[in-house]
């Protein structure tokens, strides 16, 4: 009798300790780590804006591991026609979104569709994407780089690089045809060309004259370059 139940109490052990291996093995794999391309792909609904933290929360068995919060959207990239969604975030995050965004964070959402009133983050945490003053944050350089090109942020850079190299190409072109137009004036100056009025003027004044010549040569120039 004695034996039976320990054989009982050992069948029982057994079958609680592999239930509790796989209960294990299925929530460390609940929030596998995701690569960006996926994250999108996985996705129905992307947009951006910032949570509604004096909303009800939406919170159950039914949703865990999510907890359903109030987002509101700013921009809309794929998926909705809503100003607002009930975006489901895993709960054990809800704290450090809440702390980030307090302190003018905002985000982007990868949302797919779940049988309940929310929209589940792709992946959990994957799907979040934390962005401050224009710069994705809280992400590897790999996700950061597909991120930030995703939501055209790089575009800004690249803006400025074409700004600055518009203006670099202005002063070149101005200072290579003030040189050549100096040049020009000095020589006819000093053979003294009198049918020039560079002839007989002094080094000063062919400087100041051909700085205006080339100015107005430049602006020209560029207008017709980029008409």
């Amino acid at each position: 009798m004695n034996k039976n139940i320990i054989h009982l109490m050992l069948i029982l052990l057994g079958c609680v300790l592999v239930t509790l291996f796989s209960h294990n093995r299925a929530f460390a794999t609940l929030w596998e780590e995701l690569s960006p391309e996926e994250v999108e792909e996985r996705a129905d609904v992307i947009v951006k804006g910032k949570f509604d933290f004096s909303a009800e929360t939406t919170y159950s068995e039914q949703t865990g591991p999510y907890v359903g919060v109030q987002f509101e959207i700013e921009e809309d990239y794929k998926g909705n026609f809503f100003n607002e969604v009930t975006a489901g975030i895993d709960y054990n995050d809800l704290s450090r979104i809440r702390e980030f965004q307090k302190n003018d964070g905002e985000f982007l959402l990868f949302l797919k569709s779940t049988p309940l009133a929310i929209l589940g983050s792709v992946g959990g945490p994957n799907g979040v994407v934390f962005i401050k003053n224009g710069e994705v944050k809280n992400e590897d350089k790999k996700s950061k780089e597909y991120f930030e090109e995703f939501l055209g942020l790089n575009d800004k850079s690249n803006s400025g690089l074409l700004n600055k190299n518009k203006y670099m190409n202005f002063l070149i072109v101005f200072l290579a045809i003030w040189g050549c137009s100096f040049i020009i004036a000095r020589v006819i100056s000093l053979l003294g060309f009198k049918w020039s009025p560079f002839g007989n003027t002094c080094w000063k004044n062919d400087a100041v004259i051909t700085f205006a010549q080339a100015l107005i040569i430049t602006v020209v120039f560029i207008f017709l370059a980029n008409s």
